[in-house]
């Protein structure tokens, strides 16, 4: 149909790409902006084939492994081995520069947006739209319209004008000619239709209520003696329409949350002359019947009571080489989701997380530890250990301190504890016990029916006294919650994992919890052999075509990301 009415140019994809672009700018490149300017059609449409996608894969990659919430330059630093992210990060920090500080005339403030589409390569993919020619064109007349305006303006400032305009500025597509036009009451006047379908005829909306404007309201109208807005034309341009047309139905929503939703007054009027003068009305009650009810006839649906749990078998070719240590514990948890996950890479991407959590605070602790046994071994010889570790703590947690305030609070929980895990490690050391290696990589071979697997993993901290090894990991979880995943020996994988993959006798394994206080939780029952020999016979029974099926475990579904692929909530 021919839409007379147009719709708002700041709702057309065209303008949403310029906004977008203004709105990272203001934002220092806030991570959601920049993903959703990045995946416009309508930038770098100058570059090769193939440049933006290339580019907009690589920063999101960057974007949401490093946590990167705002800004170019963490991004630049870690784009070295793209060429297009790199060229599309330096292209917009130019951008940037350009449009950044400073106060300007909005002519000026224009100018430099020009430039800035032109380097982002966007000018002509907006000139090949029909909207976004029609967006350039309007932002052309504003700049010439403004030439000799003299007022100077900031960014915020000069953006909040720029939404304003494209808020009131109507785009309407010329191209389309049609027989059905969908216009408004007050080009109604003076015009011929066969028929008219009026949309929303209930009291809220005819009359309509007119936009009484920022400055001329109905007050500021009075007091300078302009006509005042009279919303009784529109019964008036109603009226004619009535008359120049063969017919007329008028539609309204007839209860609006549980509540009647009353017809338009003149409306009501006209149906109550109309019973008076001819003896019936002119509501059609019979409407809702003449709508044909849609059915649901496909014979595949009849019946259909729910769908099977799923249990894929593998194609020989898929089955990975390799697992790691926490692929394991996924892979028992449920076959289902390591399949999904790890072999067909369908695992969600990452969050970035605005605000840190525990989760973020137990990496930071992690690294901050990492960095402090990595420079100084042998707690005990230090001077001032808690100093030393709360320097490199506060290093660790200043890009977390500057992105969210609240990553104060959690470098303040954590300083708290560093004296209590300084008397920990120095009695640790007491006992003979020498940190000998951090964040130890380490491999395991495993041969399932012949073939060679590999299990793989990152040990936190390896330690050796004269009795033997030690195995430790850092968690934040409370030492009742580690005893309680330590009570069922089998269940938790991740140490007897660590085991094989030190490829030596393990005097202890435990895990670290740092929640509040240092407490060490041990591991009673390794069983790092039964858990090699368990592993290699998952894979060979996946060799042999065996499934991996769906546990339904609700513990692990509450938290699974693709619990809407095995279809849980619809099984038999």
């Amino acid at each position: 149909m021919e839409d007379e009415t147009g719709w708002t140019l700041s709702t057309a994809s065209a303008s949403t790409a310029v906004m977008r672009l203004v709105d990272c700018v203001a934002s220092g490149f806030y991570h959601a902006d920049l993903l959703d300017f990045l995946k416009s059609p309508f930038a770098f449409r100058d570059r090769e084939e193939g440049f933006r996608e290339a580019a907009v894969h690589f920063i999101e990659q960057v974007v949401r492994r490093r946590g990167i919430v705002s800004g170019l330059d963490r991004c630049l630093a870690h784009c070295g081995d793209s060429e297009q992210a790199s060229e599309a990060i330096v292209a917009l920090k130019e951008v940037e520069s350009a449009l950044k500080g400073g106060k300007r005339r909005l002519s000026e403030w224009l100018d430099a947006l020009f430039a800035s589409l032109d380097r982002l390569g966007m000018k002509d993919a907006l000139q090949s739209d029909v909207a976004g020619e029609a967006l350039l064109e309007k932002l052309e007349d504003l700049r010439l319209e403004l030439l000799p305006e003299e007022g100077k303006f900031g960014f915020s400032s000069w953006r909040r004008w720029l939404d304003l305009e494209l808020e009131e500025s109507t785009f309407r597509d010329s191209g389309i000619r049609s027989p059905v036009s969908f216009t408004h009451l007050f080009a109604t006047r003076l015009r011929r239709f066969e028929a008219a379908l009026l949309l929303g005829c209930d009291a809220d909306h005819l009359p309509a209520e007119e936009n009484q404007g920022i400055f001329f309201n109905q007050s500021v109208r009075a007091e300078l003696g302009l006509p005042l807005k009279n919303p009784l034309r529109q019964i008036g341009d109603l009226k004619g329409l009535l008359c120049r047309c063969d017919e007329v139905l008028g539609i309204w929503q007839q209860t609006r949350a549980g509540e009647p939703n009353l017809l338009s007054p003149f409306l009501e009027q006209l149906n109550a002359f109309h019973l008076h003068a001819c003896g019936s009305d002119l509501i059609d009650r019979d409407f809702a019947a003449k709508i044909p009810e849609l059915r649901l006839e496909n014979p595949r649906f009849a019946g259909m009571e729910g769908t099977n749990r799923p249990s894929p078998a593998i194609l020989e070719e898929l089955i990975p080489k390799s697992i790691t240590a926490s692929g394991y514990g996924s892979l028992l948890s449920c076959p289902y989701q390591y399949h999904a996950e790890r072999i067909l890479g369908l695992a969600a991407m990452e969050d970035v997380e605005t605000e840190i959590g525990k989760a973020d605070y137990g990496s930071l602790v992690h690294e901050a530890l990492q960095v402090f046994h990595g420079r100084y071994r042998e707690v005990s010889r230090l001077a001032d250990p808690e100093g030393k570790l709360s320097e490199i703590s506060a290093a660790v947690f200043r890009d977390a301190v500057e992105s969210d305030f609240l990553a104060r609070a959690w470098l303040f929980r954590w300083k708290a504890m560093i004296p209590e895990y300084i008397s920990w490690q120095v009695g640790r050391e007491r006992e003979g016990w020498r940190i000998v290696s951090m964040e130890m990589k380490g491999t395991h071979l495993l041969h399932p029916d012949g073939k060679e697997l590999r299990l793989e993993g990152r040990i936190d901290r390896v330690e050796r006294s004269a009795e033997g090894c030690s195995i430790l990991d850092y968690k934040v979880k409370s030492p009742d919650a580690l005893r309680k995943m330590l009570a069922d020996p089998g269940e938790e994988v991740q140490l007897p994992a660590y085991a094989l993959l030190l490829g030596e006798p393990v005097l202890e394994a435990a895990f670290l919890s740092l929640d509040g206080k240092v407490a060490k939780v041990s591991s009673e029952n390794l069983l790092p052999d039964e858990n090699a020999q368990r592993l290699s016979s998952i894979f060979a029974m996946m060799r042999q075509g065996a499934g991996l099926p769906a546990q339904g475990i609700e513990e692990v579904c509450a938290h699974c990301e693709i619990r809407g692929l095995c279809r849980k909530d619809f099984w038999k």
